[in-house]
């Protein structure tokens, strides 16, 4: 009846061998994936030693190498029933102490980071040039999901890089003019003088926003599962996408040149420093006979020479050093001269440093050289390209796994699950995991009538209420956030004006879906302040957890005059080329494609937070994360507070039932994924006519067979 199996063989059990299961029904767990544990229980020191040398040979479970654990599978009845973890405690009167954990990820894959599982770190090709990245971001944001993975929408993000990147025009994903702004390499100035004249280069930021169904679905098949549930076809959830605060910058080492110098070259008794072993990369080329360093690319360019050594051979005892870079058979320019008396044969010199600008197209050479005097010896030479190399390039590619790095998977799963109250339904036998809104579970699931299987008399237990807090990590922003005119960032009036600060009073700004509470100043002066307890329910909110909360925050710029809707992204973000790497905030926000407008009749990516329909936008069929609390369709009267609902129920119902096989097998079903021919499969249970939700199923099993079984149950009809 009862085996449990290693990769290498069966374990030793005897009549004392005693498992009790206990499942937990994914509505009333704390973490997104819910496993199966039991209690603890004995395996016997069999005299063949074949329990010892499979459990004395397992892994170390902790730090403290205390417990082992060894990957087991467990055989009922003849069916594989469960695979897991069977964890060693401990060794008292010839008995191992073990208990058992089921697991549906591969050993501690929750606590990998996203850019660490491979699966989600498979490229989506943007392009190899400038304007194929941009071509391709238009296109995919052009299309909605699931034709297209990812969209790039307008962000106003004036702050994102900090000091990092004072060239940033303040717009995330910025559109303009039918397509998506190019960073310029260089910018020619009106003066003809770079220390006069404004030199922008890194306007523009590329951020890819991953549709959130993406993201789930992507944790999971890398695990091997199909995947499937009404979270993947309602339309709730179809264009909601998650913002990953993660810039798509590229790091390039283009116009770079590392040499080592070993020889020299003398131009009619200009002795060049020349390299044989160096590194060169794209935008440079190299002169293998005469040593200088070739280019025609427009910008600012510093030249180095360091540690280099010099033996004097005939003449004056002066060493001239000279930067230089000429356009090819014209003159040339000096960037940099170093003048050096000395008696000795040797000179070394620490380094010689210029940097100059080239504004034209023609290609030059870029050199260092000494007087015929002397001849180099050793050294290094360092040439860089600095315009073109700190331009904020276009990544060529993107993953979900880059974007989300440093998240772990663990906290990925349970913040989307918190926001949309998912359930998750896992077989790893059949390797599918279904993911379903709890509202719909609630709502439209069957049931089976489990009253012919009790054996006992209905046992009811008053639990203390459960205390819920929704906790929305809004921005601590000011209520009257600029709006942004895609022809530059500027600040236009306010378009709201509020009345006088009263205490007592609750202030709603609708189209911003902000809440206001009055706060007196230490002058005794009133003063509206933003307030996020702005719903009214008496079971509140834990979903998400402390360490993983969403930022829920109120995205949209109201709409006046000449303004777009642009989410704004409030302080730092990160990026590879600019060196940031703040803390990564997950945030939603809903999709629409290029549905808005600007002043100029110009269609753009839109994203937001807030129902855009009160800016004249209107979407049939699109539904948006609204979270208004006044209106019906907003997401936490859609998809938490029907889980709050029933969560908070302190009401409970402990029944026996028969303990045979097949029982187990039916109510086993209810925490497992559906059949193909199930459209709602059964979820729920009837006992004497009233529709309840199992909350726990424990049941214990012997080699001889099912000892008992029990159900805690919970009523789906409960009503404050």
């Amino acid at each position: 009846m009862l085996e449990i199996n290693t990769n290498n063989g069966n374990l030793i059990l005897d009549s004392k061998t005693k498992i009790r299961f206990s499942y937990l029904f994914p509505l009333f767990v704390t973490d997104a994936i819910p496993n199966t544990v039991t209690y603890s229980f004995d395996l016997p020191d069999d005299p063949e030693g074949i329990n010892a040398s499979y459990l004395r040979a397992a892994r170390f479970f902790d730090s403290a190498r205390k417990y082992r654990k060894l990957l087991v599978t467990i055989i009922f009845n003849g069916d594989e029933f469960d695979s897991g973890i069977l964890i060693c405690t401990g060794y008292s009167n010839h008995r191992f102490r073990c208990t058992f954990l089921s697991t549906i990820f591969a050993d501690n894959f929750a606590e990998f980071e996203m850019q660490n599982v491979p699966e989600l770190m498979i490229p989506i090709t943007l392009g190899n040039t400038t304007s194929e990245i941009v071509a391709k971001a238009k296109e995919l944001s052009e299309k909605q999901y699931p034709d297209s993975n990812v969209c790039f929408p307008m962000i106003y993000a004036p702050d994102f890089y900090g000091d990092a990147n004072t060239d940033f025009a303040g717009i995330l994903n910025n559109y303009q003019n039918d397509g998506y702004v190019i960073n310029e390499i260089t910018k020619p100035w009106e003066t003809g003088d770079p220390e006069e004249g404004d030199y922008e280069t890194n306007e523009n930021s590329l951020l890819p926003c991953f549709y959130v169904r993406e993201i789930i679905r992507q944790i999971f098949i890398s695990q091997g599962f199909f995947v499937k549930g009404n979270f993947f076809s309602s339309p709730f959830t179809k264009n909601i996408i998650m913002l990953a605060t993660k810039a798509a910058d590229r790091a390039d080492d283009d116009y770079c040149f590392d040499g080592e110098v070993t020889t020299y070259y003398n131009r009619s008794g200009q002795i060049i420093l020349k390299c044989t072993n160096y590194d060169i990369k794209s935008g440079f080329s190299f002169n293998s006979t005469t040593g200088e360093v070739l280019t025609s690319g427009k910008g600012y360019y510093d030249v180095v020479g360091e540690n280099l050594t010099f033996q004097y051979v005939s003449g004056a005892r002066i060493l001239y050093i000279d930067i230089l870079y000429k356009i090819l058979d014209q003159t040339y320019f000096n960037v940099k001269q170093l003048t050096i008396a000395s008696n000795n044969d040797v000179v070394d010199v620490e380094s010689i440093i210029g940097s100059f600008y080239w504004d034209d197209t023609q290609q030059i050479a870029i050199y260092i050289c000494c007087n015929q005097n002397y001849i180099p010896i050793s050294g290094s030479i360092s040439i860089r390209g600095t315009s073109q190399n700190t331009l904020n390039r276009f990544a060529k590619s993107i993953s979900i796994g880059d974007s989300f790095n440093g998240t772990t998977i663990a906290s990925m799963v349970n913040a989307i699950r918190s926001l949309f109250g998912l359930l998750f339904f896992v077989d790893k036998k059949r390797q599918v995991v279904e993911v379903e809104l709890a509202a719909n579970i609630i709502e439209n699931s069957t049931f089976y009538d489990i009253t012919s299987m009790v054996i006992s008399a209905p046992e009811k237990d008053w639990e203390d209420r459960k205390k819920y807090t929704v906790k929305y990590n809004w921005a601590d922003e000011k209520l009257m956030t600029p709006l942004v005119n895609p022809t530059g960032v500027i600040e236009l009036p306010n378009a709201i004006s509020l009345p006088k600060c009263r205490m007592n009073t609750i202030l709603k700004i609708a189209t911003l879906y902000r809440y206001l509470v009055p706060s007196k100043q230490d002058d005794g002066t009133c003063v509206w302040k933003e307030d996020v307890t702005f719903i009214n329910h008496k079971a509140t909110a834990g979903l998400a957890n402390e360490d993983y909360t969403i930022d829920m925050q109120s995205l949209v710029s109201h709409h006046a005059g000449n303004g777009i809707i642009v989410p704004y992204f409030p302080g730092e973000g990160r990026s590879d080329v600019f060196g940031n790497q703040n803390e990564m905030r997950l945030t939603v926000l809903t999709y629409f494609g290029f549905s808005n407008k600007d002043y100029n009749n110009n269609a753009y990516p839109t994203a937001s937070i807030g129902n855009l329909n009160s800016a004249g936008i209107k979407q049939p069929n699109y539904q948006n994360l609204r979270i208004d609390d006044n209106d019906p369709d907003n997401i936490y009267e859609r998809a938490i507070k029907p889980m709050l609902d029933l969560v908070g129920n302190h009401e409970t119902i402990t029944v026996d039932i028969q303990p045979n096989y097949d029982n187990i097998k039916r109510i086993l079903s209810i925490f497992r994924p559906s059949t193909e021919n199930e459209k709602h499969p059964p979820r729920k249970v009837i006992l004497d006519g009233a529709e309840m939700f199992v909350k726990q199923f424990d049941f214990e099993v012997t080699t001889n067979g099912i000892a008992a079984a029990q159900l805690k149950l919970a009523k789906n009809n409960y009503e404050y």
